[in-house]
C-alpha cells in the first residue's frame, strides 16, 4: 500500500523458511506499569528501544511531509515517530515505502536485539500488489477492469501472503525476544461515494476494494496470533474517516503520488493513539482519539480542481489516446472523435478540464452499466 517500489525483485527465502518451524522464543518480558499524562498517551516508565518496521503506512507517506527523505520517505510525521515522541522512546524507525514482508525480513530485521523493547510492523499490501489495483481502480471503466485486479491481490492475499507474515513475524521473535510485537492492519481507504473529479471508483469499485482490505487485514490477524504477535486492528478507529468522507483521514489522488490513499497527518495520529497503547501494554485504559479537522491536498486553482488534481490531468490525457486504449474506448462504444476532444479538454484551462472531467465520469457510468 503502498508507495513505490523499491530496487530489484528479491530471491525466494528458502533458508529463512525453514525457520517457521522453530519454537517461539521466550514471552515478551512484562513492562513497568505506565503513567498516564494529562491530555496525552499513557507514557510507559523507564527508557524503551523502539523499532518500527514495515512499509509506506510506518514510513509516515500520506503525509505530505516535504523533510522525507527520498530512498524511503520516512517522516517524522509517521506514527512511530509521533508514538515516540509522546512516550518518550527511543525510535528506530527502518520502514520504507514499497516494503513487502520479503524486504523486511532482509533489509530491516537486523537491527532488532535482545534489549529491543517494542517492535512495530505494517506489511502486506506491497505482497498483493495494492498500488497497482488502486490504480487501475482508479481509471474510468473502460482503461482496466478493476474487478480483475482486485481478484488477482486477493488471490495473492490467501496464497502467498501467509507464508511470507509467518517467516518475518517468527524472525522477529528470534531476534527480539524480549519485545512486545505489534503487527497493525489497515484501515479500509475508501468512503461510500468517490469525491474526486480525476478518480473513477464506482460503488462495486468501493465495495471491492474495502473488501480486499478487509482479506489481507484478516491474513495479518491470523498470522500474527499463531506466531504469538498482538494484532491491532485499526479499522474501527478510522470508521467514517476514510478518503472522501467529512473528515477523512486518509488522502485521495494527491501529489505527489506516492501519497495518494495513505493516512494524512490525523490519520498517522490516529494510527499512533491506537498501536501506541498496545506496545506498551496500556491498551486496557481508556484513550480518546484525536478527532482532526478536514484535511485538503491541495490549493483550490480553478472551479472544483485543487493544484494536485490539476498536476493529474497531463497524465490521464496520455493514458486516454495511447493506441490501446483509445481501442478500448471504441469497444466500449465511446467515437475516436470524442477521446481525442476529451484530451484536449484536459489539456487546456481549468473550466475546460472540468467539463471534460464531467463528461468523463458521464461515459464512465454509462459503459459501468453496460458492464452490468
Amino acid at each position: 500500500m503502498w508507495g513505490r517500489a523499491r530496487g530489484s525483485v528479491r530471491v525466494a527465502m528458502t533458508a529463512a523458511a525453514c525457520l517457521v518451524a522453530a519454537p517461539a522464543i521466550a514471552a515478551a518480558a512484562a513492562q513497568a506499569a505506565p503513567v498516564t499524562p494529562a491530555g496525552g498517551l499513557p507514557r510507559a516508565a523507564g527508557p524503551q528501544h523502539y523499532v518500527a518496521l514495515g512499509d509506506s503506512f510506518s514510513a509516515g507517506v500520506g503525509t505530505l511531509d516535504t523533510r522525507a527523505e527520498a530512498a524511503c520517505y520516512r517522516s517524522p510525521l509517521g506514527f512511530p515517530g509521533l508514538i515516540g515522541e509522546q512516550y518518550g522512546w527511543s525510535v528506530d524507525d527502518q520502514s520504507c515505502s514499497g516494503a513487502t514482508a520479503t524486504d523486511v525480513v532482509l533489509d530491516q530485521i537486523g537491527t532488532l536485539t535482545r534489549g529491543t523493547d517494542a517492535v512495530s510492523v505494517t506489511v502486506g499490501g506491497n505482497d498483493v500488489g495494492f498500488a497497482p489495483v488502486m490504480t487501475v481502480c482508479a481509471l474510468p471503466s473502460w482503461l482496466g477492469d478493476c474487478g480483475a485486479a482486485v481478484r488477482s491481490s486477493v488471490a495473492l492475499a490467501r496464497t502467498v501472503l501467509p507464508s511470507r507474515l509467518t517467516v518475518l513475524y517468527s524472525m522477529i521473535r528470534i531476534k527480539a525476544p524480549r519485545a512486545t510485537v505489534v503487527a497493525a492492519g489497515y484501515p479500509a481507504l475508501l468512503g461510500p461515494r468517490d469525491c474526486d473529479p480525476v478518480t473513477f471508483f464506482s460503488a462495486d469499485d468501493i465495495t471491492r476494494v474495502n473488501a480486499a482490505v478487509d482479506v489481507v487485514d484478516g491474513v495479518i490477524q491470523d498470522r500474527a496470533e499463531l506466531a504469538g504477535v498482538r494484532f491491532v486492528d485499526v479499522r474501527p478507529a478510522f470508521r467514517g474517516h476514510a478518503s472522501c468522507d467529512a473528515v477523512p483521514w486518509i488522502t485521495n489522488l494527491t501529489w505527489p503520488l506516492r501519497d495518494s490513499f495513505h493516512p494524512n497527518r490525523a490519520g498517522h495520529q490516529a494510527y499512533a493513539a491506537t498501536v501506541g497503547p498496545a506496545l506498551s501494554r496500556t491498551d486496557g485504559q481508556r484513550i480518546v482519539m484525536p478527532l482532526p479537522g478536514r484535511a485538503t491536498s491541495g490549493n483550490t486553482n480553478g472551479p472544483g480542481l485543487t493544484a494536485a488534481q490539476l498536476r493529474q490531468l497531463p497524465a490521464l490525457a496520455d493514458l486516454l489516446v495511447e493506441p490501446k486504449n483509445v481501442a478500448r474506448a471504441q469497444r466500449a462504444g465511446i467515437p475516436v472523435a470524442t477521446v481525442h476532444r476529451l484530451e484536449k479538454g484536459l489539456r487546456g484551462g481549468p473550466g475546460a478540464a472540468m467539463g471534460a472531467l464531467r463528461e468523463l465520469h458521464a461515459l464512465d457510468r454509462l459503459v459501468e452499466n453496460r458492464l452490468r
